[in-house]
């Protein structure tokens, strides 16, 4: 007579056990979708604080319609500026940058994928000074966002090789990719210098790619890329080709990449 009350306090028991696993898995997931949407609408401040930190640059973002839930990474009108030493401010300013993602890819240990990934640039100005494809505001960011150095030096890092991606690189693949850059601006200053506008000139420049890998990095992206870039400047801007103002182009190497694309 006493095992119905044994197995109904089991049974209550087990209920109660369940709806606290219940409860516990939904908090899990209504915390972390928040979380997600958190990091979504507030990653242009993540990657403010990121620029200030390892270069001294900054990024403002008038419209955020990030939302990772979904693997979506969307700004509009957004502006990076130039590192603190430079007297010219402005690096980029952006139309759209659009990235949809495969969330799922971002968990393991697999490549990222990236469905989509569309920038869209009204201008770029390229600041600089002696060897001004050196020396200049984009080399201070990349140095800076490579090295993780949270310290922003006052004078350029005296490194002549080439920013490069880490060996270790995480594995990811891009099965779209379109690049836009309108405005091309190019200005050299040296101390005690009024600023040299060497360069600008709208170029309209526009660059697809498929199925990019970090295996086939060079011949899918840097090297198409570099020889596009390079032939339009040449036909839009031939000036870049010629010394102005006593400072010069590495010659050798412009005509070495124009020769290969023919």
């Amino acid at each position: 007579m006493k095992q119905p009350a044994t197995h109904s306090r089991l049974g209550n028991v087990s209920r109660r056990v369940l709806a606290i696993l219940a409860g516990v898995v939904l908090f899990i997931a209504v915390a972390g979708a928040l979380a997600l949407w958190a990091i979504g609408r507030f990653s242009p401040n993540l990657l403010d604080a990121t620029l200030v930190a390892r270069s001294g640059a900054r990024l403002v973002c008038e419209e955020n319609n990030t939302n990772f839930l979904v693997g979506r990474l969307e700004f509009h009108n957004a502006t990076v500026s130039s590192p603190a030493r430079w007297k010219e401010k402005s690096f980029l300013k952006i139309k759209t940058l659009h990235l949809d993602l495969s969330p799922l890819s971002f968990l393991g240990d697999g490549p990222r994928i990236i469905k989509r990934a569309e920038l869209d640039v009204d201008q770029l100005v390229l600041v600089g000074r002696g060897d001004y494809m050196k020396d200049n505001n984009a080399q201070d960011i990349l140095r800076g966002l490579k090295s993780g150095d949270l310290q922003v030096k006052s004078e350029p890092v005296n490194d002549s090789a080439p920013v490069e991606a880490a060996s270790a690189r995480q594995p990811f693949k891009i099965e779209s990719l379109r690049v836009r850059i309108g405005q091309v601006k190019v200005i050299v200053e040296e101390p005690n210098r009024a600023p040299v506008v060497v360069v600008e000139r709208n170029f309209n420049f526009v660059f697809e790619a498929n199925n990019i890998t970090d295996k086939n990095l060079m011949e899918s992206l840097t090297a198409p890329l570099g020889q596009k870039a390079l032939i339009q400047a040449a036909a839009v801007a031939p000036d870049l080709m010629m010394d102005i103002t006593d400072r010069k182009l590495r010659r050798s190497i412009t005509e070495k990449i124009l020769r290969e694309a023919k």
